[in-house]
């Protein structure tokens, strides 16, 4: 008697290259059928309730040809081949049963074929394709689509379930979610996106406000094919002087002033007070440094010298170019040793 079964989202159901003694008829939930390559599994297409998962290889006697693995719950009937039980095909034609073989044969080679195209097209996304460009369109994607997926929370922000939001960003792109993870990853590191935890189902969660601030990040790589912007997305601004930098805002915050206008603060004033407000030391070079770069202004007049910037515009940027750094840089790099080594 044919025996009815479950599986658990996950759980493999037939591994590809074992013996094809079963097949399943899907009566509930879906999954997924992949290849297993030197590079990775490779889906290869989902089947859901209605479907049957291995029957190809059930009446030819092949090997399989690929994984099965429940990508929901699935309840399904499952079909064996049992010694003595009578070959189904031995009373087709035997034009028909070399036709099906062969077509086995055909559609394992195609999925070889299908597994290395993906591979070569995931290489060159990986390779080729500039990550700036990745990172604008998912900041850009994050800010527009998120519009339409955000969700009233009971404190009244508006939040977006941000795996939601990425499977449709997958989907729209067409990146592979390892390389959307990337940006994401660091877009929270640098802090360009601040993501929270849901706390009744412990997802992450991403306010509209702070998606829509990603706008930013995209119009200012956008602009650096030109103008001073282009050598701030070129430049590298060691730890310690954006540290430094990142005082300046707190800064103006701790003495009660607007970070969304410019401020104004003669040089020598700042140097008395900064320290025991920020607990760094004002480094001459660090400004000096952001000077030449245009994130602030130093006018003097005679012996005095003003310091001008503006606290928002100047921290989005530091974020900017230290996210452009990463995204240019060995995913495998250590970036938080090296702001620590840097820090000593």
């Amino acid at each position: 008697m044919d025996e009815l079964i479950t599986y658990k989202p996950g759980e493999m159901i037939f591994k590809q290259g074992d013996e094809s003694k079963s097949m399943l008829m899907i009566k509930e939930g879906s999954v997924e059928v992949f290849k297993d390559t030197p590079q990775g599994e490779v889906i290869l297409t989902v089947q859901n309730a209605g479907e049957v998962v291995g029957v190809l290889t059930f009446f030819s006697h092949g090997r399989r040809l690929a994984s099965a693995r429940a990508r929901t719950h699935v309840e399904g009937q499952m079909i064996e081949r049992r010694d003595g039980m009578p070959d189904p095909l031995a009373k087709l034609p035997k034009w028909v049963q070399v036709v099906l073989k062969e077509f086995a044969q055909r559609l394992g080679q195609m999925n070889e074929q299908f597994a290395r195209t993906y591979n070569e097209k995931s290489d060159l996304m990986d390779h080729v394709l500039d990550p700036l460009l990745i990172s604008t369109q998912v900041a850009d994607c994050l800010a527009e689509l998120g519009r339409f997926k955000a969700k009233k929370f009971p404190d009244g922000r508006e939040m977006i379930v941000l795996d939601e939001l990425v499977s449709l960003i997958e989907s729209c792109l067409g990146y592979q979610r390892s390389q959307l993870n990337r940006v994401l990853d660091i877009f929270k590191n640098t802090g360009l996106m601040k993501v929270e935890i849901e706390q009744d189902h412990g997802k992450e969660v991403l306010s509209l406000t702070g998606a829509l601030r990603l706008k930013w990040y995209s119009e200012f790589v956008h602009s650096a094919k030109s103008g001073k912007n282009r050598r701030l997305v070129q430049s590298s601004i060691p730890f310690k002087q954006r540290r430094v930098l990142f005082g300046l805002s707190s800064y103006v915050q701790k003495t009660g002033g607007d970070i969304t206008k410019n401020f104004s603060i003669e040089l020598a004033e700042l140097a008395e007070k900064f320290e025991p407000l920020v607990k760094l030391p004002l480094d001459q070079v660090s400004i000096e440094s952001a000077e030449k770069l245009g994130l602030l202004q130093l006018k003097k007049a005679g012996e005095k010298t003003t310091l001008t910037f503006h606290p928002t515009m100047m921290t989005r940027t530091l974020i900017a170019i230290n996210t452009i750094k990463r995204l240019r840089s060995d995913p495998n790099a250590d970036f938080e040793a090296e702001d620590e080594k840097q820090a000593s």
